[in-house]
């Protein structure tokens, strides 16, 4: 059942909210500035829930059923993602949601892969291999399209800054990753090759960038906003990685040898300086982990919740590990599991 998800609090580890729906929830997550969650559900009906003190009511905004929904950053659209579709909604003078009409023009018929808010308000999607930059109208119309020029998109996502777009396609001419800015709709980077289909992500300041491919290789690029790769710096082997706030270090989950721990690893030299304690791999699989400001790291697994943070010297200095029955992403949508600095949202 996961008609309830609840809140987690980072400071605490006890439940603070829990967020009560009549249907099962498909996705939730914390907006921009992580003072209200936004819930979707399987029957219809977005839910937006003010984490403001004595607010306890929704707003909800009447929409078709969605398996995702998103607010931008400015908190003025929501994006309701359907199987096939995306459907735009703003926010008018009286506070309230409308659907645009028209909206999101010439989208292409097919699967939605992944969609995501930037800077601006700017919605970047991916739809049937294509990724597309749907830029706010000044005038109230409908978004403008842009379609990123690059076949067989796999995964596109923004940096940390929501500024560049980074790409990983897989054309006739094999893999590669690009990285656009969107505020001019090019390409800032050479072509990244990387053996087999690879995911790209930016560090916070555009400096470098990691990528890992379908085996698991990682490896870490360095100015690639400026100018061509100069060299990179082969990592190893991973299931996820993330840069940590500082850009100076990587986080790496699922490291050959490590079970589940998290290691850190020196972002100019691949070189690895700090391994998480055992607890966190030993009893439990990491279900999600994230890099929080300050160079924070929260851990959560399907028993408990670990916070870190990296030294200056690239080790981990625990801050608090808590046993609590924070559950694992939900098997209905990875969605369902969501971090903030604020709290982790957990559906049981």
């Amino acid at each position: 059942d996961y008609t309830q998800p609840t809140i987690w609090s980072t400071e605490t580890w006890l439940p603070v909210r829990t967020l009560q729906h009549p249907t099962p929830v498909s996705s939730a997550h914390f907006t921009a500035d992580s003072q209200a969650v936004v819930t979707a559900t399987v029957s219809g009906g977005v839910r937006i829930w003010s984490l403001a003190p004595g607010r306890t009511a929704p707003s909800v905004v009447n929409t078709p059923e969605c398996k995702d929904a998103l607010q931008s950053p400015s908190g003025r659209r929501l994006v309701c993602v359907r199987q096939e579709m995306l459907i735009l909604f703003t926010l008018t003078d009286r506070g309230t949601f409308e659907r645009m009409n028209p909206f999101m023009p010439g989208q292409t018929a097919g699967s939605v892969q992944s969609v995501q808010w930037g800077e601006d308000d700017v919605l970047l999607s991916v739809q049937e291999g294509v990724a597309t930059l749907w830029t706010p109208d000044r005038r109230g119309g409908a978004p403008i399209r842009f379609d990123l020029p690059l076949a067989g998109v796999l995964d596109a996502a923004f940096d940390p800054g929501g500024r560049y777009v980074v790409a990983g396609a897989s054309s006739d001419d094999g893999p590669v990753v690009q990285v656009w800015d969107t505020r001019s709709s090019r390409v800032v980077s050479s072509d990244v090759a990387h053996d087999g289909f690879a995911v790209g992500r930016l560090s916070r300041d555009a400096r470098h960038l990691v990528t890992t491919a379908s085996e698991g290789e990682v490896r870490v690029w360095r100015a690639v906003t400026e100018s061509a790769p100069a060299a990179d710096s082969r990592v190893g082997y991973a299931r996820r990685v993330q840069f940590a706030s500082s850009g100076k270090w990587l986080l790496v989950e699922g490291t050959p040898g490590l079970g589940e721990a998290i290691s850190v690893r020196d972002v100019a030299t691949g070189q690895e300086t700090a391994t998480s304690p055992p607890e966190v791999g030993e009893a439990d699989t990491v279900a999600t982990f994230a890099a929080l400001d300050a160079d924070r790291v929260l851990v959560v697994t399907g028993s408990r919740a670990m916070a870190y943070d990296v030294t200056a010297r690239g080790t981990l200095e625990t801050v608090r590990t808590t046993s609590v029955p924070c559950p694992s992403t939900s098997p209905l949508n990875p969605s369902l599991s969501a971090i903030s600095r604020r709290g982790v949202i957990a559906a049981r």
